[in-house]
């Protein structure tokens, strides 16, 4: 069992660190178990599912008043609608990954590409949006 280096550790509390596992082995408490244990009881995770859809509306809730027209409101809103919800709109947001957003792009890329290009950074803004929240 590690129990820090020098000089994040002094010998005074190294030797401090070794009795408190020593006495949590004697307790029948295995002192590496324990560590762990405290460590995942401070992870934060989401309590629910934040889906794709639920994800994109919070960041153009979010950033509406920011942007200079009306019409961003409803270019985001519409691409959105049309092509990457009816892939992704139901997914939880933690999931989606690259094959989904292709399968969003893929139909379009040809025939729409400066759509394909303006929804692909609309859907990366929305995942780094909510990957920096936690979701």
């Amino acid at each position: 069992m590690g129990l820090g280096g020098y000089p994040g550790v002094t010998l005074a509390n190294a030797r401090e660190a070794a009795r408190a596992a020593r006495d949590l082995v004697r307790q029948g408490i295995d002192p590496i178990e324990a560590a762990k244990t405290a460590r995942d009881a401070l992870k934060v995770e989401p309590e629910i599912a934040f889906t794709f859809k639920a994800a994109a509306e919070a960041y153009i809730a979010t950033h509406e008043a920011s942007w200079k027209n009306p019409k961003h409101r409803d270019q985001w809103t519409t691409t959105l609608k049309n092509y990457a919800y009816p892939v992704m709109g139901k997914l939880d947001v933690a999931v989606v990954d690259l094959p989904h957003v292709m399968r969003v792009l893929e139909p379009i890329w040809t025939r729409k590409t400066e759509t394909a290009k303006r929804l692909r950074g609309r859907i990366e803004m929305v995942l780094d949006w909510a990957g920096a929240r936690g979701f």
